[in-house]
C-alpha cells in the first residue's frame, strides 16, 4: 500500500468518526449558524473540488446544503 492509499484510508476513517459523533455535528451546525436538530442534518463526504475548493462534506440540512467560510475576511 502506498503512502496515498494510506491517507486516504485514514481520512475515510476520520471522516466515519466525524459523522458519527453528535457533538461536532452540533458544533457544525452551530458554525452553520442552524439549529440543532441533528435529525434534519446529512452529511455526505465528498473530497471533490467544487467551484475550485476542495469539500470534505456537504452539508445538507432540512434539504438546504449549507456551507460556511473559515473566514470572513478577504484574505482567502
Amino acid at each position: 500500500m502506498n503512502t496515498t492509499e494510506q491517507i486516504s484510508k485514514r481520512e475515510i476513517k476520520y471522516h466515519d468518526l466525524l459523522i458519527k459523533s453528535d457533538d461536532l455535528k452540533k458544533d457544525i451546525l452551530s458554525i452553520l449558524d442552524s439549529e440543532t436538530n441533528l435529525s434534519k442534518l446529512n452529511l455526505i463526504h465528498e473530497d471533490k473540488y467544487i467551484n475550485g475548493i476542495t469539500a470534505d462534506f456537504t452539508c445538507v440540512y432540512d434539504d438546504e446544503i449549507k456551507a460556511a467560510s473559515s473566514s470572513d475576511d478577504d484574505d482567502f
